[in-house]
């Protein structure tokens, strides 16, 4: 599965040989997707939800950054983007899809095409120590010329909060439920309660319960929206806290204040 979302507009792409292209299978999908996430009618997404099916992961992963390229948001943002971002550069690549071509705008010029994923560094070197870092404190950088910006929403939240202190925990099911009292879609039925957890609740969905997991993903691409439109993190904060540095180097406060130096001279 690969979902996409943006306000009223909602993709989701789906491997036809685990959940097959039929008429009967869209209109299940669609019914539990409305069903299980009230927030499908109140943000307008009811007949806006496009369902694409295909044998091949890497055109599953290729449409839905088509969409991104036409739907022109500001940013794409996924939580934990280390975890995505790889994966999807693999499936691609396995199928002989040029990165520079499927990331890139389609208007901007082939010389000008070009694709890097910078990993945020693992470790931090403090005096003659090594402190390794967590997840969201490494800032993970998509370089693509496109008219969005790919994004790890989880180090957004974590580094505008930094005076604060850490959070408990990081995961987007804590997160949406310290901010908006709402977490991620859960499900109860005779093989599966509130108890089944991590691998063995992804395995038992995706093979018992198809639908709703593919609800499941949907909600998680809402979620993120959901939590954003409280905290206003990418919406404005970042734009506010970036001033005059690029995002690539939001993560630094030494960089940021040398190009408020510099722009201030």
């Amino acid at each position: 599965l690969v979902s996409l979302t943006m306000k009223e507009k909602v993709f989701v792409g789906i491997h036809s040989e685990w959940l097959s292209d039929a008429e009967m299978n869209r209109r299940i999908i669609l019914s539990t997707i409305e069903d299980n996430i009230p927030e499908i009618a109140a943000r307008g997404c009811k007949g806006n939800i496009e369902l694409f099916f295909s044998p091949s992961p890497a055109l599953l992963c290729k449409t839905a950054i088509d969409r991104a390229h036409s739907w022109m948001p500001d940013f794409v943002a996924i939580w934990n983007i280390d975890f995505d971002i790889p994966r999807i550069v693999e499936t691609l690549e396995s199928e002989g899809y040029a990165l520079d071509e499927v990331f890139s705008d389609p208007k901007v010029p082939a010389k000008y095409k070009h694709f890097q994923y910078i990993e945020g560094p693992a470790v931090k070197e403090s005096g003659d120590k090594i402190i390794n870092l967590s997840p969201e404190d490494r800032w993970h950088v998509v370089e693509c010329p496109a008219s969005f910006y790919l994004i790890d929403a989880m180090c957004v939240y974590n580094i505008i909060r930094r005076a604060q202190g850490k959070s408990k925990r990081y995961t987007l099911d804590y997160i949406l439920d310290v901010n908006i009292k709402r977490n991620k879609l859960k499900f109860v039925f005779d093989d599966i309660n509130n108890k089944t957890k991590g691998v063995e609740w992804h395995s038992i969905m995706q093979r018992n319960h198809r639908p709703e997991y593919v609800a499941y993903n949907v909600f998680d691409c809402i979620g993120v929206e959901l939590l954003d439109e409280k905290t206003l993190d990418l919406s404005t904060q970042i734009s506010v806290l970036s001033e005059v540095s690029e995002y690539d180097i939001f993560h630094s406060n030494p960089r940021q204040t040398s190009n408020d130096l510099d722009e201030f001279c």
